[in-house]
């Protein structure tokens, strides 16, 4: 009777531990893809409400003044910001100087966007060493 405890014990705890396993890894995996839509989301809400302040500087050609705005806006709101034109050149940076940036045409999200209007990916920033979306 004793043995037949411990094997039932055993089973059940094997059973628990397997199920708990399974129910965090989708929690994360849950967990994560929402906190991704959130901050992508979140992310275009920006876009959307700076890309009205740095029009002017597009059509005028200011990109000193154009960078100068982005490191301010950035810092301000804590997050990395960059501006690119349609080829893929860094025109304005929050954290770095853009002329010291390479070429960002060959990124997966620069590539989805000039293609559908919007892109995104989750990569590693060397310029930073961060992992970005």
């Amino acid at each position: 009777m004793n043995k037949l405890i411990k094997k039932l014990f055993l089973a059940f705890l094997i059973t628990i531990t397997l199920l708990t396993t399974v129910i965090i890894i989708l929690t994360y995996s849950i967990l994560r893809t929402n906190y991704q839509d959130t901050l992508i989301s979140d992310l275009n809400n920006i876009n959307f409400s700076i890309s009205n302040q740095i029009t002017d500087y597009f059509i005028a050609g200011k990109v000193n003044e154009l960078d100068s705005l982005i490191k301010k806006i950035g810092k301000s709101i804590h997050i990395r910001i960059t501006i690119i034109d349609i080829k893929g050149t860094v025109l304005a940076d929050s954290r770095k100087n853009p002329q010291n940036m390479e070429n960002h045409s060959d990124r997966p999200e620069i590539i989805k966007a000039i293609k559908m209007g919007e892109g995104s990916s989750i990569r590693h920033s060397y310029t930073i060493n961060q992992d970005l979306l």
